[in-house]
């Protein structure tokens, strides 16, 4: 039974570069909630660890399989032509947690859900600071996939929040590619180097 709502009966495309990362555990439980809430139907597919070819080959799947709509999480621009495709097919894309398409001239992606990543790298910065206050400080960063457009965001909102916080000393910057295991391995390095 569907919620308040009456049922969508749409039928939904979804794909997620990295839905092995443990963060999207909840977003999978809010798309079945969602989708028993306003009635639709989803096909949910993973893009292996941001896999080119899983991911185009799923978005050509939607295009070709009669989709309603698409959430899109992309793991970077090498989608573009596959997403462009889409949009010329008139099947309405919402890129969700990364960007690749959204805001560039010529891709008219219908909208984009997620956080603020510039913003984000700066939150951390500004965490560093509340922790340490003025004192001197070595940090070492560690990041997800670089070709991750959220990573190259948060990199870059790091980056403006040292810049204004000289007490910041960043003495290694590593990917851990969001896997569990590498960043346990990544962390033990950085402490047994520094």
């Amino acid at each position: 039974a569907t919620g308040q709502f009456p049922p969508a009966n749409k039928k939904i495309g979804v794909t997620v570069a990295y839905l092995g990362v443990p963060f999207y555990a909840n977003y999978k439980l809010g798309l079945e909630d969602g989708a028993k809430q306003f009635g639709f139907t989803y096909d949910l597919m993973d893009g292996k660890m941001g896999d080119l070819p899983t991911e185009l080959s799923n978005l050509q799947h939607f295009g070709a399989g009669g989709f309603d709509a698409v959430l899109l999480t992309p793991s970077g621009e090498g989608i573009l032509p596959a997403l462009k495709q889409l949009l010329d097919a008139k099947v309405p894309v919402i890129e969700v947690n990364n960007r690749a398409g959204f805001g560039k001239d010529g891709i008219n992606v219908t909208s984009y859900v997620g956080g603020n990543d510039v913003e984000f790298g700066k939150l951390q910065t500004d965490l560093v600071i509340n922790h340490f206050g003025d004192k001197p400080v070595k940090v070492a960063y560690v990041m997800g996939p670089l070709s991750s457009p959220a990573q190259v965001l948060r990199a870059q909102g790091w980056d403006e929040g040292r810049a204004a916080h000289a007490t910041i000393n960043e003495i290694a910057r590593v990917s851990d590619d969001f896997d569990s295991a590498k960043a346990l391995a990544v962390v033990q390095d950085l402490l047994s180097r520094f």
